[in-house]
């Protein structure tokens, strides 16, 4: 009975077997690729002309908050003035010394005393205290720190070294405010008197002739017409409105999927170019990964809020050169 040599089909096998594992060695799998954070475990979406193969450090950008925001740069004004009272005055005579006898055969007798003559009533003013202003200079952060890629740094192995900082960014303005506001005070006055000395008869003696009576003229003050409390100003509380770009969410290092641009095709790479020349990033597609590539390629990603530091999955996709991630 002849041998069955199997050692044809054994060989084709193997073969088989080898290039399968090879090719399942080039791919990537658990890796991140959206906005959503590490962690997320995408499936294989590789166009054939874009393998996102290599594992890149790239930075995620941060995730700012707009808004607008309402400074006062003058506090609502109200001041007060008083109109005073108007007084009116009249005179008011007031005996000092009684009539007497020109020629006493007994005399009179008196006694002096000292009177007080009331000659304006207690009252209560008002009176307008105005307010106290301060000034001073307030600043504004228009914008937090930024930290992006620097355009057309191409990494050595470490992601840090193609970072650059653009500070924060503040403004100042002057504020006038209402340090101590305004205010009515209540006063109480008092009333007035003058004192008069005046001789009272006691008792009355006896003669001729007569010496009439002295008196001392006093001024009697009266409120004929009351004070009056106004607003002199108003003037409504005066704003200025300022944009602020703030962060909600930090930069971040980390690594994505993203083409191994060791070994791109010029091919692909001129359809990437083309895409930044539509976008007015580029000037001239080569087909190399040149400088002025990577720098228009990583002013995109800056500009468009994207990974930057290789070319991911996420700029493709919004370059519309790949197809959009599945729903996970």
């Amino acid at each position: 009975m002849r041998a069955f040599d199997s050692t044809p089909i054994i060989r084709s096998l193997l073969a088989a077997t080898l290039g399968t594992l090879l090719l399942s060695g080039c791919l990537v799998t658990g890796t991140n690729d959206n906005d959503s954070g590490p962690g997320t475990v995408v499936g294989s979406v590789n166009g054939p002309d874009f393998p996102l193969n290599c594992m890149t450090e790239v930075l995620r950008p941060a995730v700012f908050s707009e808004q607008d925001k309402h400074v006062p740069v003058t506090d609502n004004i109200l001041e007060l003035s008083k109109t005073p009272s108007t007084i009116s005055y009249h005179d008011l005579d007031i005996q000092t010394e009684p009539a007497r006898f020109a020629h006493e055969q007994v005399a009179s007798e008196f006694t002096e005393q000292v009177e007080k003559i009331r000659v304006m009533d207690e009252r209560i003013e008002l009176d307008v205290v105005p307010p106290v202003y301060r000034t001073s200079t307030k600043q504004i952060k228009l914008s937090d720190a930024l930290t992006r890629w620097k355009p057309g740094c191409r990494t050595d192995g470490n992601a840090a070294t193609c970072l650059e900082t653009l500070p924060a960014r503040h403004t100042s303005v002057t504020q006038t405010l209402v340090d101590v506001p305004g205010r009515v005070v209540q006063t109480r006055i008092p009333a007035e008197y003058v004192e008069v000395r005046r001789l009272i008869r006691t008792k009355t003696g006896r003669g001729t002739g007569l010496i009439p009576a002295r008196y001392r003229t006093i001024q009697v003050k009266r409120i004929s017409k009351p004070w009056q409390i106004k607003v002199s100003k108003h003037t409504p509380p005066e704003f200025r409105t300022f944009h602020t770009r703030l962060k909600q969410r930090p930069e971040q290092l980390l690594k994505m999927p993203a083409l191994c641009t060791d070994r791109l095709q010029p091919a692909p790479l001129r359809r990437i170019q083309h895409k930044l020349q539509q976008a007015g990033y580029l000037t001239t597609a080569t087909g190399i990964l040149d400088g002025p590539t990577l720098t228009a390629l990583h002013q995109y990603q800056n500009d468009n809020q994207l990974a930057a530091g290789a070319i991911t999955g996420e700029t493709l996709r919004h370059m519309a050169l790949l197809d959009q991630l599945p729903d996970q």
